[in-house]
């Protein structure tokens, strides 16, 4: 179930930077909920370390904990945490969805931007001197990825930086 509030602009950059190496571990089978990323911290903290953590409660800026554990009371264990983090394209990626944007009539899809790559757009960018020759395998990565995390339909400016 997808959360209806934009989350992901009201977490810390040092939590969402941890969510997302737990996303991207290898070794999960599924997306972690935001309860594996709770026990995932705790154990890298140790017991010793998550206790103190838990005591701090009076510093100025809430600690990962702090923040995990909010997110948990205001929406459960259980909730994917794939919905806390913010994703944004890179700088090139987000320049060939601007280029995509001019081109299309309706908002495009992932997918869209997919089909104008495949369809010579990137080659194009680098005849202009917008791209460098050796980016087009970067960016069909990175949108092979966002496509991956988010499916073909995601609209592709919600990721523009």
């Amino acid at each position: 179930m997808e959360n209806p509030v934009d989350v992901a602009g009201r977490i810390s950059p040092e939590l969402s930077g941890f969510i997302s190496t737990r996303i991207d571990d290898p070794e999960n089978e599924s997306p972690p909920t935001l309860g594996e990323v709770r026990a995932s911290l705790g154990s890298l903290l140790g017991e010793e370390e998550d206790e103190q953590e838990r005591m701090h409660h009076f510093d100025v800026a809430p600690s990962m904990l702090d923040e995990l554990d909010s997110l948990i009371g205001e929406f459960g264990e259980s909730a994917d945490a794939s919905d806390f983090v913010g994703m944004t394209a890179s700088e090139a990626l987000s320049l060939l969805i601007s280029v995509v944007l001019e081109e299309e009539e309706h908002a495009p899809t992932l997918q869209n931007v997919r089909e104008a790559v495949s369809q010579g757009l990137v080659a194009k960018l680098v005849g202009e001197g917008r791209f460098e020759e050796d980016e087009e395998e970067t960016i069909v990565s990175e949108l092979q990825g966002l496509i991956d995390r988010f499916g073909r339909n995601a609209i592709a400016e919600s990721f523009l930086r």
